[in-house]
């Protein structure tokens, strides 16, 4: 079965479900049974980042095989909640793990800590590897699956990461990274952040959309030199 069929059967058992009116148990247990048989795919995680932040990049402040509520470095974190205990608790199949950072760091160094964010993603799910198993197809998420691992794939959040350089993004594609959102709350030379249609952001916009090189969508065009950008 592929993923799309995957996803399309579970859509399926929810909305049956739902029209049937089961009770809430008899619901629960055909949800447990459909994510017994395809994986459920989460398409982003900040895990990386709160590593970054608050371990400080180090793996050995965080065992990610234990629950990490009392742990001292998750302390008063409001968006920790990830650890592999929780993940297998909610029957995660694959895991897209967020290659983020901050608006700030645009025109400064924003391709190098969004490396060091990858860097941490392929170590962790290198040391927890009885439970991770890095993936970069749909293909690979159901081999993982199969093998009773939880897929983990790379999305970077943010165009801004790319700086400006369509070679910075095959880059990101080399080392695994499978998608990338455009923005995140802040405008790119080539691309406006959702935030400049609420008057109340205080952001304008700079090209009302898209520019030539953000409209750059086949590897054709990509191969291409944009003007003024690469």
């Amino acid at each position: 079965m592929s993923l799309t069929k995957a996803l399309t059967f579970l859509a399926v058992v929810v909305l049956a479900s739902a029209a049937n009116r089961r009770t809430p148990e008899e619901a629960r247990q055909i949800a447990l049974r459909v994510l017994e048989s395809v994986p459920l795919v989460d398409g982003h995680n900040d895990l990386a980042m709160n590593i970054r932040q608050l371990a400080d990049g180090k793996l050995s402040n965080v065992d990610l095989s234990q629950n990490l509520t009392d742990n001292p470095f998750w302390q008063g974190c409001n968006n920790c909640h990830t650890d592999i205990p929780r993940l297998r608790a909610g029957m995660v199949g694959a895991q897209f793990w967020s290659a983020y950072t901050g608006c700030r760091t645009q025109y400064l160094d924003s391709a190098q800590w969004t490396i060091d964010i990858i860097d941490i993603i392929k170590r962790f799910t290198t040391r927890h590897s009885a439970d991770f198993k890095f993936v970069t197809t749909a293909q690979g998420i159901w081999d993982a699956f199969n093998e009773g691992k939880i897929g983990s794939l790379i999305g970077v959040e943010g165009g801004h990461s790319i700086d400006n350089r369509i070679s910075v993004l095959r880059q990101f594609y080399d080392l695994g990274v499978r998608y990338m959102t455009l923005n995140h709350v802040c405008n790119t030379p080539w691309c406006d952040s959702s935030p400049v249609d609420d008057p109340e952001s205080g952001i304008a916009p700079n090209l009302n959309g898209l520019s030539d090189f953000g409209v750059v969508c086949d590897k054709k065009k990509i191969n291409q030199k944009p003007s003024g950008l690469d």
